[in-house]
């Protein structure tokens, strides 16, 4: 439990707002659009994922 836990801060902070309506990403779209919206958040999250594990995990420069 409380690795999910840490694992839903981590997505949260990766995840924040500062990025997600930088490319588009809004509660407009969510509205309009829920299957583009849920797309793109995949995205977002698949991209965070592999900078942590290129960062954290694998030690090698991320991007």
């Amino acid at each position: 439990m409380k690795a999910k836990i840490a694992e839903n801060e981590i997505e949260d902070t990766l995840l924040g707002d500062y990025q997600i309506p930088d490319i588009g990403v809004t509660e407009k779209l969510k509205a309009a659009d829920q299957l583009a919206w849920i797309g793109a958040m995949n995205s977002i999250r698949n991209r965070a994922e592999e900078i942590v594990l290129r960062e954290l995990i694998f030690a090698e420069d991320a991007v």
